[in-house]
């Protein structure tokens, strides 16, 4: 059994959390470089395998204490157990749509795999209730936060990883809408201005080190077919824009007559154009008649086109 006294912090080779601390918790978990200070209790009480891992640990011959805690050490990355004591501990911190996807994503990652099933709900909630409602043109937070094809492509895999099956559907489409190297090759991990940025440097001085996120061999798959769905819905004259000839004879040139109002400035470099604009916050790039904006049935086309390719999704993932 080592112990450590509240005067030996300086030979510690982790620090004091500043986010969750308690000077009355009575353990400490510790990620990577960083220790939380928290109540035993409360841990074994959220998550059954916190209680059997302090269960073992207070069995243990080789012990770890600092300052009269048992200290007990994961191997998850420490950005992602801030995230998690915080949602445990922290009154201010709210499981609801104020979080980031990334966060969001974390907590169903986690909450998961120790078992704490308020957390799991809540979490999943909030990903069907703000960001993936049926239809899914009722939400506007989408295309306001606007995510990099990083934190989609982790959702997506978390969404596998954790058999949340009700959310994968919709988390594939929003996929479906990155790039095309994206979805082969992996997003880049950062905010869109760091990517673009990124983006500008690989031009002079070849790949970026950036980290990317891949999606994996399922979702990838799932991915392309949610691109061969869309261009389906958008060839077979179920494009909800199909509404007025006026507006058939204005883009002729540019689409053909199959097609209204026409995405002009929001295609992928790869060619793709999707029939479903709002997913990327692409809206206000649709070039739309007045005739279409104020349209009764261009919103239950979207709705009809949507539904169909969810419906296809599922099948296309196996469930």
């Amino acid at each position: 059994m080592s112990q450590f006294g509240a005067n030996d912090a300086n030979d510690l080779e982790w620090k004091h959390s500043e986010v969750v601390w308690y000077e009355d918790g009575n353990i400490i978990v510790v990620a990577e470089s960083e220790g939380f200070r928290v109540f035993r209790s409360v841990l074994s009480k959220a998550s059954t395998t916190f209680a059997g891992m302090f269960s073992m640990s207070a069995e243990g011959l080789h012990q770890e204490i600092y300052d009269g805690c048992s200290v007990v050490r994961l191997t998850d990355p420490v950005d992602d157990i801030r995230v998690l004591m915080r949602a445990i501990f922290d009154i201010s911190y709210n499981v609801d749509a104020s979080l980031t996807i990334d966060h969001l994503t974390t907590i169903l990652s986690l909450s998961d795999k120790y078992d704490i099933a308020a957390l799991r709900r809540n979490a999943i909630v909030v990903f069907k209730r703000e960001y993936f409602p049926m239809p899914y043109g009722q939400s506007t937070l989408p295309y306001r936060t606007k995510h990099s094809a990083a934190d989609d492509f982790r959702l997506a895999n978390v969404c596998v990883d954790t058999q949340t099956h009700e959310l994968l559907p919709m988390v594939m489409l929003m996929c479906a809408h990155h790039e095309l190297k994206d979805i082969l090759f992996g997003g880049k991990v950062g905010s869109e201005s760091d990517i673009e940025d990124d983006e500008e440097d690989d031009e002079d001085k070849g790949p970026s080190p950036r980290a990317r996120i891949k999606l994996n061999d399922v979702n990838m798959l799932a991915a392309v077919e949610s691109r061969a769905r869309l261009s389906k819905v958008l060839y077979d004259n179920k494009h909800p824009f199909v509404l007025h000839g006026r507006c058939q004879r204005t883009f002729r040139d540019k689409y053909g007559p199959w097609m209204t109002c026409g995405n002009l400035e929001k295609e992928g470099s790869d060619g793709f154009v999707s029939p479903i604009f709002f997913l990327r916050g692409q809206e206000s790039a649709f070039r739309l008649c007045q005739d279409c904006k104020n349209s009764n049935k261009l919103r239950t086309e979207l709705q009809v086109a949507e539904f169909e390719i969810v419906l296809g999704l599922e099948k296309v993932l196996g469930f």
